[in-house]
């Protein structure tokens, strides 16, 4: 997750509780980050509220469940070997890969109080493949929980693994995509409907902080919101 602000419900049922799900399974080997390079993608101009928020990300991820004793969790500029390997990945990937991405092209279209057009934003999948493949091991499969937006994203961390294997020699496997359906859906319902944020139509996300009785009247102004738009 990366800290531009709180955590809301949608990131409840559209990851965590998938996540929280994951580390009590044997089979997974479970690394989750605070995402604060990420951050600076679009939140460059302004990093004052940055720390904060990943401290009180971090506090929301124990909140939902997710365990130390179970998985690794982590601040991401903790690790340096990220940056690393992102440079090292981001000198064989084309720049047409990285425009042609869905979500780069939506974003610069749709943001209108950020100035996106910088290398940060665009190398955005860059630096996520190398969040996904610095924990590879020989033998042993990746698998990464994401949601639907995020789909294209990890597509292109396929292509840029085989660029990269084909150039060094290296046999970085990534064969796995586990994605949750079910909450994929719910989180659809709650927080947007054609790509268009509540927030522009005058409803905030529910933040996982809320008070219950304003969390459930926060997801009953989504959900009407949802059956507004599309006509029903």
């Amino acid at each position: 997750m990366r800290p531009t602000g709180r955590l809301h419900i949608g990131h409840y049922f559209g990851a965590l509780a998938n996540w929280v799900r994951l580390q009590s399974d044997p089979a997974y080997e479970c690394f989750y980050f605070i995402a604060d390079w990420h951050a600076l993608t679009s939140d460059y101009a302004d990093t004052s509220a940055v720390a904060e928020n990943t401290l009180q990300i971090m506090i929301d991820y124990l909140a939902a469940g997710l365990d130390p004793a179970k998985s690794m969790i982590f601040q991401q500029s903790e690790i340096p070997e990220h940056a690393e390997l992102h440079l090292l990945l981001s000198v064989v990937t084309p720049l047409g890969w990285l425009e042609r991405v869905p979500t780069y092209r939506e974003a610069l279209e749709n943001v209108k109080d950020k100035d996106l057009h910088n290398y940060g934003f665009l190398g955005y999948p860059v630096l996520q493949t190398a969040d996904i493949v610095i924990y590879s091991k020989e033998g042993a499969p990746l698998y990464v929980p994401v949601g639907e937006d995020q789909v294209s994203h990890v597509e292109i961390s396929r292509e840029i693994v085989r660029r990269f294997n084909a150039f060094y020699g290296l046999e970085i496997e990534m064969d796995g995509l586990y994605q949750d359906e079910r909450a994929m859906k719910l989180r659809w319902t709650v927080c947007t409907k054609m790509s268009v944020p509540l927030d522009s139509l005058g409803v905030h996300y529910p933040n996982l902080a809320a008070n219950p009785s304003n969390l459930f009247t926060r997801c009953g102004e989504g959900i009407y919101v949802q059956r507004h738009w599309s006509g029903a």
